[in-house]
């Protein structure tokens, strides 16, 4: 998600213990820049003393005195609170005067730990990942103030509040590490990223221009050039308001596209990521139909709504990639190394998957409908409520795999091995399978009329 799309996003929850899970709207979120809290939950009573715009419109942060502190915070504070959002779970903006009691409210640092994605409940994030990212914060901020004439060390910094969308904090930060380094390309980009967080992409191009002189940072300054575009230009594409269309060649082969964000751009058949490298960025509502991402590394990425329709993915990396509610009717997804992937919902009609690795993959009420898959890996992987008719799995390897509730009907099973396998409620009509099939122990296949293409002994 990026800052853009924040108004179409809901929270995900955290809870406590690592394995649990959560869905549910989240309280409003406090804002400790000065870092005076110290719980990652907040419980008051308090007045709305005013206002000032959010990250986007339909955002607001408002600072509240704390009448009572009943948790996290001492009678009389002063706390900074961000509400608003068009989502279903959108926090309605109090008025200048208001008061509330007992209020829960969420501090910052434990809320940007959570993914903001889905306007369906995907559940709640392992407190690993806060952990994780409360000690990459204090090392980075540490490391920094250790090493206050190190551009690296600032930029470091700049970067992970960036990316962590929080522009209060990047753009003090970007305008004396610009100031201080003005002939480092890579301090003015951030300081152009900065101010288009901060929805000033106006001001932001003079930095972008210099950013430009970088050989190493033109992709970056060309997807950020687009980022600031459709801020300024609001147009509708295909019916989608909000979108801005990127015409043109968009040639970004061969580059470090690391922890990019972007949402509600259209590419049309012109997209060049072959070799580049995607690993952590987070898009939302992106189509790509049609690119060229040959050999592109999209290790731990976070998609959501993005669309690859006929696109060509063969040979591409993408270890821990989440997908959510993606399109890839029609893709070229041979060789697509994506163990442990999350493809929930991913619409993959007449897609060749052939010789992919997606172990452990979860494609829960995935379309497969004639999906080619052969020699495809999916052992392990959860395929329940999946459609899969006509689809051909001729020597693919499905052991443990997860199909309860699938749709089987007239798929090709020839010298596929399902062996340990779940197919309870799965319907296999008119499955076609040969000698070389395997179905897991106690299996009786005879009520599904299955189609034997050869005799066996």
């Amino acid at each position: 998600m990026t800052y853009f799309y924040r108004a179409s996003v809901i929270l995900l929850v955290l809870l406590a213990a690592p394995s649990a899970r959560a869905c549910s709207c989240p309280s409003p979120i406090v804002k400790d820049w000065a870092g005076n809290l110290r719980q990652a939950d907040v419980v008051v009573d308090y007045l709305v003393e005013k206002q000032r715009p959010g990250s986007d419109r339909s955002y607001k942060i408002a600072t509240v005195r704390v009448t009572r502190g009943w948790k996290g915070a001492k009678t009389g504070a002063r706390l900074d609170v961000e509400f608003g959002g068009d989502s279903t779970c959108a926090i309605s903006i109090p008025e200048i005067g208001a008061t509330a009691q007992k209020k829960p409210l969420i501090l910052l640092k434990r809320a940007r730990a959570v993914l903001y994605w889905s306007p369906f409940c995907l559940g709640g994030v392992s407190a690993s990942v806060v952990e994780k990212f409360a000690a990459e914060r204090e090392a980075l901020e540490a490391k920094a103030r250790a090493a206050p004439d190190d551009a690296d060390a600032q930029l470091a910094l700049l970067a992970h509040f960036l990316y962590w969308q929080e522009p209060a904090l990047a753009l003090p930060l970007a305008k004396e590490v610009a100031r201080r380094w003005p002939d480092n390309p890579l301090a003015q980009l951030r300081l152009a990223e900065a101010l288009t967080a901060a929805g000033k992409p106006k001001e932001a191009h003079a930095s972008l221009n210099a950013a430009w002189k970088s050989r190493e940072l033109r992709a970056r300054a060309t997807l950020l050039e687009i980022k600031m575009r459709r801020a300024t230009k609001k147009t509708s594409e295909g019916g989608r308001t909000g979108y801005f269309s990127s015409d043109g060649r968009n040639d970004f082969s061969r580059s470090d596209l690391s922890n990019s964000i972007l949402s509600q751009v259209v590419f049309y058949l012109n997209f060049d990521g072959r070799g580049s490298d995607f690993t952590g960025s987070r898009f939302a509502n992106i189509s790509f139909e049609g690119g060229d991402f040959v050999g592109a590394r999209l290790n731990n990425a976070f998609f959501h709504s993005v669309e690859f329709n006929a696109a060509d993915l063969s040979g591409v990396e993408a270890r821990e990639f989440t997908c959510v509610s993606c399109a890839f009717a029609g893709a070229d997804l041979r060789g697509f190394v994506a163990p442990q992937a999350s493809l929930f919902r991913a619409e993959l009609a007449r897609a060749d998957l052939s010789r992919a690795n997606l172990e452990e993959a979860d494609l829960r009420h995935a379309d497969l409908r004639a999906a080619r898959l052969v020699g495809t890996k999916l052992d392990g992987a959860n395929l329940s409520e999946a459609n899969l008719r006509e689809a051909t799995f001729d020597g693919t390897s499905l052991r443990g795999a997860n199909l309860r509730n699938s749709d089987l009907r007239n798929v090709d099973l020839r010298g596929a091995n399902l062996s340990s396998a779940d197919l309870s409620g799965a319907n296999l009509k008119n499955a076609s399978v040969d000698c070389a099939t395997k179905f897991p122990e106690g299996f009786d296949g005879s009520r599904f009329a299955l189609i034997r293409t050869q005799e066996c002994r």
